[in-house]
């Protein structure tokens, strides 16, 4: 019995281990993905004043996912 118990804690401690893996991998991603979306803005600003995009096309590039403004 003490053996089926130990094998049940070590599977619990394994789940444990991989979901804060993964949780540490998806706010790596997000933070990269908010760094990307900040040049991306920047870059969209920089095309708008530079009169390359119209306003239009600004919002249209600002509504679009993950981070819509």
């Amino acid at each position: 019995m003490a053996a089926k118990q130990d094998l049940a804690k070590t599977k619990h401690d394994i789940f444990d281990h991989v979901d804060n893996k993964l949780d540490d991998f998806r706010g790596d991603f997000v933070l990269l993905a908010r760094k990307a979306d900040k040049k991306n803005c920047s870059l969209v600003e920089i095309l708008k004043k530079r009169k390359v995009i119209t306003l239009k096309d600004k919002k249209n590039i600002f509504g679009m996912e993950p981070f819509a403004r």
